[in-house]
């Protein structure tokens, strides 16, 4: 049966989006295993020790992306009804939000790295290496938010392209650097794993100052102005913080939790903790897939409701749930298929293959409930402005379920790794029934720009 006009321009719309976003989530999930692959020849400790140091930034960037809530819920709304003063106005406030917390925690790392890294791993090899890698690369803590931010405008104007394409460049950049630095070639010093963060910080140093090129070029679609970007009044604050602080706190328990889980991970020995990061690294390409599909539908379904077409963004909603479920089933296949040829990139002992192969089987379980729950909660409850929603159901799973399971698993029983994963991932599939009971209620549809 051949589509609709209506179905091929959901269609059309959906791939001009949703691409760039995917390759761009892609691309910097690529760069992860590049890390990976390269300190692996190092030892498992290096591997360890970068996956400790990047549970901060871990903690970091999810504290960034809540706080830049405000942008991705109200950006798509404001594009529709074309309200580009309150575009600037939003980028505005939220990025003073998302600097403020910047400095602060960049502070803490400074002053505090191994105690911090201490947290994760009790081999005092992994914690020295850690604090020298956390030392240099959390220099990027006060760049990323300004680009995260910046990306947000483009990308909540359905202009994902350019950020994409730097992306593209600065991962290549990293990688580049990476081999330069961490192994001493072209002259330069063998600097180990310092060498891998030093590369980190000079690429997010080029990617702030290429998109604040394309961002503040006049050619620009989100016309930024700095006196209107910081002219936002209480009573905006209010309205923006109304609608970000619930998706603020619910990325920031969720990574708090997850650091969690990484603890209780790494009290399974440090062979069991470099499996589970470079599985997790292998993972998250295709949960950034994921991830890129739904902030996608977050832009597209919220652009329909700034434009008050309700009924058109409830269908598109329907179509991405059905989309979702296909992909994730795909994902799980092909990870639980190819599980054994995806351990081939690293340079580890057998034993450590063996467990990271066990490992990808186990998420290749957890894998289709966590691409239901991350594209509906993204991309439609969020896009609705339905963030409270979200984050009770969100909270209430994870921290009644995933951290009690992990710490009995992980502290108490010592179990497999494997079969730690599933018993985590019983939170996924738990959510799904909080999710569902709200997405037939359409309950989850909210025009904020009213």
């Amino acid at each position: 049966m051949a589509l609709s006009i209506k179905d091929r321009y959901f269609l059309k719309k959906l791939a001009i989006v949703s691409i760039p976003m995917i390759a761009q989530n892609v691309i910097t999930s690529c760069l992860n295993l590049v890390d990976t692959f390269m300190l692996g020849r190092l030892g498992e400790e290096n591997i360890a020790a970068a996956g400790c140091a990047n549970q901060m930034f871990f903690l970091f960037t999810l504290t960034v992306i809540g706080l830049l809530g405000g942008t991705t819920v109200f950006i798509p709304q404001f594009w529709g009804k074309r309200d580009s003063d309150s575009i600037n106005k939003t980028i505005g406030f939220c990025g003073c939000l998302c600097m403020s917390v910047a400095f602060i925690v960049f502070l803490l790392v400074q002053i505090f790295p191994s105690q911090i890294l201490g947290v994760f791993s009790e081999s005092e090899e992994v914690v020295l290496l850690g604090t020298d890698y956390l030392r240099i690369v959390s220099f990027t803590y006060l760049l990323f938010p300004a680009s995260m931010c910046l990306s947000s405008g483009l990308k909540g104007t359905g202009r994902p392209l350019i950020p994409m394409k730097i992306s593209a460049l600065c991962v290549f950049i990293n990688i580049v650097l990476n081999y330069i630095f961490i192994f001493g070639k072209f002259g330069f010093p063998f600097m180990g794993i310092k060498g891998a963060a030093l590369a980190t910080l000079v690429a997010r140093a080029v990617e702030l100052f290429l998109i604040a090129k394309n961002v503040f070029s006049p050619d620009s679609p989100l016309v930024l102005k700095f006196s209107k970007m910081f002219s936002f009044s209480r009573e905006f604050a209010k309205k923006i913080l109304k609608v970000s602080l619930p998706v603020t706190f619910n990325e920031s328990l969720w990574a708090f939790a997850t650091v969690i889980y990484n603890f209780c991970y790494a009290r399974l020995g440090t062979d069991s903790f470099a499996a589970y990061q470079a599985a997790v690294n292998i993972m998250d390409i295709f949960l950034m897939m994921i991830v890129g599909f739904g902030n996608a539908g977050a832009v597209i379904i919220g652009h329909k409701i700034g434009q008050k077409l309700i009924k058109v963004a409830k269908n598109y909603a329907n179509r991405f749930v059905f989309i979702c479920v296909i992909w994730g089933a795909a994902v799980a296949l092909i990870m639980f298929a190819f599980a054994p040829f995806f351990t081939m990139i690293f340079s580890v002992k057998p034993e450590t293959v063996e467990l990271i192969t066990q490992t990808l089987k186990s998420m290749s379980l957890v894998v289709l409930f966590k691409a239901f729950n991350t594209v509906t909660i993204l991309g439609i409850l969020r896009s609705g402005g339905d963030t409270k929603y979200a984050f009770y159901s969100e909270m209430f799973c994870m921290w009644a379920i995933g951290v009690p399971a992990a710490i009995i698993c992980g502290v108490f029983l010592r179990l497999p790794l494997y079969l730690m994963v599933i018993f985590v991932g019983l939170e996924e599939f738990t959510k799904t029934f909080f999710i569902i009971p709200r997405l037939v209620s359409k309950k989850w549809v909210h025009n904020l720009t009213q």
